[in-house]
Parts: structure tokens; C-alpha cells; sequence
């Protein structure tokens, strides 16, 4: 007669040692599919911005006219047609290799809250509100975070000088959301973050070609005539943009603008 006979107490015991190995080693590898899931969902995400931000730049820039505003104030001269500060953080220089990866904040000598301004054209109206379609819009960089400010052009600098209503420590979740200041005709939508390094330079009507070595580091150059004199109401040729963003690294854009008459 055969007696049954169970497990040992040490086969047991092997038994849930083996099945706790094989749990740990499949949430490992589920926790590793999850995580490398959500850096290529995140990094895709990322990449998008970039993109929208590029594409909606370029039709800021296209749209750019060499008009200036009425100053608000008799004792000073009025805007530039079209202002783009000397940026280059030294991120697309070889020789540059000990650069900290950091949140970018451009400081702009004027104290406005700026790297880019201009007036532009073609400002869409579907709702067919009483305004212009000339459109005053601006790129500002704070804590790697892009802006674009944007505000209706009355034909003098009230609006654009009244920016201390302006708000950087948002979050924005959504691209490119409107956010109404209080107080303040002007508009401010963030587009993207992670930026850490960022370089511009703008090429005058005056060049032959892209590859010219006439280049400028900012706008107005600090010469754009024979004669030596400025003229604020000059526009560029052309704009190279550099941007370095976390986790991404270097993307770089070239826009063309409409040539002056």
C-alpha cells in the first residue's frame, strides 16, 4: 500500500524562494518597459514642441514689416521696427565643453522682457472683432522656459511699454494657451521648457548670400549704412536661430524674411 506523502518543509520553501525570484525579475523588467515607455512618450512630446514652436515662429518672422509704432513720449524715439538681441550662450561651440546644463534665462539689456520683437502682419480674425491684423509679438526666455507675447499694434508704444502685469511663473500644460493679463491689452502663451542654450544672428539686406560673412549679432546692427547711421525701421534678411534643449540637444532653424520694397 502506498502512503501519500507532501512537500518537506525545505522543498517548500525552495519552491516560494523560486517564485518570489521570478516575480521580482518580471517587475523588474515590466517596471523598465513602463519607465523607458514614458521617457520615449515625454522626449516625443518634447520633440512636438519644438516643432510647433519652430513652425510658429516662422510665421511670426514671415510675416514681419518694417513698421515702427508713434512713441508715447515726446522726448523719446520710438521702437525699432524690429529688435533681436546679441544672444549666444556658447552651447554650439566645440570649444565650449564645460557648459552646465541649466535652465536658460535671457537678460535683456533694455530691461524688457524680450529677446525678440516685432511687428507683424496678418493677424488671423475668425470671430471678425473690430481690430487690426497688425500684431506686435515678442519671444522671451525664462528658467528654459519660451514665451510668446503678442498684443495689437494702436499705432504708438503704450501697449508694449505696460508689460509689468506679465506673469513667467506659470505653468502651462497646454501649447501655446492664451493667458489674459489683467490690466493689459498684451497676451502671453507659453511654448515649450527645457531650453539650456540658445544662439541668434541676423543677416542684413545688404548680403550676397547665406554664406556671406556679413552676418550681425544683433538687430539693428551697430552700423547698417555707409554713412555709419542706423535706421530703426531697417529689417533684417534673414534669421538663424539656434536652441539646445534638455535631453535633445542642438536644433537649429534659418528663416527668411519678406524683402524691403
Amino acid at each position: 500500500m502506498n502512503k501519500l506523502r507532501g512537500f518537506t518543509l525545505i522543498e517548500l520553501m525552495v519552491a516560494i524562494g523560486l517564485t518570489g525570484l521570478v516575480a521580482v525579475g518580471a517587475y523588474q523588467t515590466f517596471d523598465q518597459a513602463v519607465r523607458a515607455s514614458g521617457g520615449a512618450q515625454e522626449r516625443a512630446a518634447q520633440v512636438n514642441r519644438l516643432d510647433r514652436s519652430w513652425r510658429l515662429l516662422e510665421k511670426d518672422l514671415q510675416h514681419a514689416i518694417p513698421r515702427q509704432n508713434v512713441s508715447a513720449s515726446a522726448f523719446q524715439a520710438p521702437a525699432d521696427a524690429f529688435y533681436g538681441q546679441r544672444v549666444n550662450t556658447g552651447h554650439f561651440d566645440e570649444s565650449e565643453s564645460d557648459l552646465r546644463a541649466e535652465p536658460l534665462t535671457l537678460e535683456n539689456p533694455l530691461g524688457q522682457p524680450w529677446f525678440l520683437r516685432l511687428n507683424r502682419l496678418a493677424w488671423e480674425n475668425p470671430l471678425k472683432a473690430q481690430r487690426s491684423d497688425l500684431q506686435g509679438v515678442a519671444y522671451h526666455v525664462i528658467e528654459g522656459k519660451l514665451w510668446r507675447l503678442y498684443w495689437p499694434v494702436v499705432n504708438n508704444d503704450d501697449i508694449e511699454l505696460d508689460f509689468s502685469s506679465l506673469d513667467f511663473t506659470q505653468a502651462g500644460d497646454t501649447f501655446a494657451e492664451d493667458v489674459q493679463l489683467e490690466g493689459s491689452a498684451m497676451r502671453q502663451q507659453i511654448l515649450m521648457e527645457g531650453i539650456e542654450g540658445m544662439a541668434i544672428r541676423y543677416l542684413p539686406n545688404s548680403a550676397s548670400s547665406l554664406d556671406s560673412g556679413s552676418w550681425q549679432v544683433q538687430w539693428p546692427p551697430t552700423s547698417n549704412t555707409s554713412s555709419g547711421e542706423v535706421v530703426p525701421a531697417s529689417m533684417p534678411l534673414a534669421v538663424e536661430i539656434s536652441i539646445y534643449l534638455e535631453g535633445f540637444g542642438e536644433s537649429t532653424r534659418l528663416f527668411l524674411l519678406q524683402p524691403e520694397a
